[in-house]
C-alpha cells in the first residue's frame, strides 16, 4: 500500500501546483466541460479555459490566455497530439507553455486514466483504498 500512498501524495502535490498556478494568473487549458468539472472537484477553481467548449477560433481562444498556459489535455494518443499542437502554436504566439504537470500526472495514472475528466474519480478512489486499508 505504500506505493499507492506515494502515488496519492504525488498527485495531491501536482494538483496543489495547478491550483497555485491558477491563483497566480496562469490559464489551465482543458479540452471540454467535463475536464473543467473534474479539475473543479479537485480544487482548481480559477483560470480554466475549455478549448472545445469555446465557440471561438483558435487565435481568438488563445487571446483569452492570461499569463502562462498550463496544458491539461487528455492522456491518450489524441491528447498527446493535441498537446504537441498546442505547445507549438502557443509558443509561436509567444505564450509560455508548461506541460510538465500533465506529463507527470499522465505517468502516475496510466493506464487507468485516459482523460482529465476521470482524474477526480481516480484520485478519490485511491484515497478510499488507502483509508480502508488502514483499518
Amino acid at each position: 500500500m505504500v506505493n499507492l500512498e506515494a502515488k496519492y501524495e504525488e498527485l495531491q502535490k501536482l494538483i496543489e501546483r495547478l491550483i497555485l498556478y491558477a491563483n497566480d494568473g496562469a490559464s489551465i487549458i482543458v479540452e471540454g466541460k467535463k475536464d473543467e468539472l473534474s479539475l473543479k472537484r479537485l480544487g482548481v477553481k480559477k483560470g480554466v479555459l475549455c478549448l472545445k467548449a469555446s465557440d471561438k477560433n483558435f487565435y481568438d481562444f488563445a487571446s483569452l490566455i492570461k499569463g502562462e498556459a498550463i496544458l491539461m489535455v487528455d492522456f491518450d494518443k489524441e491528447g498527446e497530439k493535441l498537446n504537441r499542437k498546442l505547445t507549438s502554436e502557443l509558443t509561436q504566439m509567444k505564450i509560455k507553455v508548461d506541460n510538465s504537470i500533465w506529463r507527470k500526472i499522465k505517468a502516475l495514472t496510466k493506464p487507468e486514466v485516459k482523460g482529465v475528466e476521470d482524474l477526480a474519480k481516480y484520485i478519490e478512489k485511491i484515497k478510499i483504498k488507502i483509508l480502508t486499508s488502514n483499518f
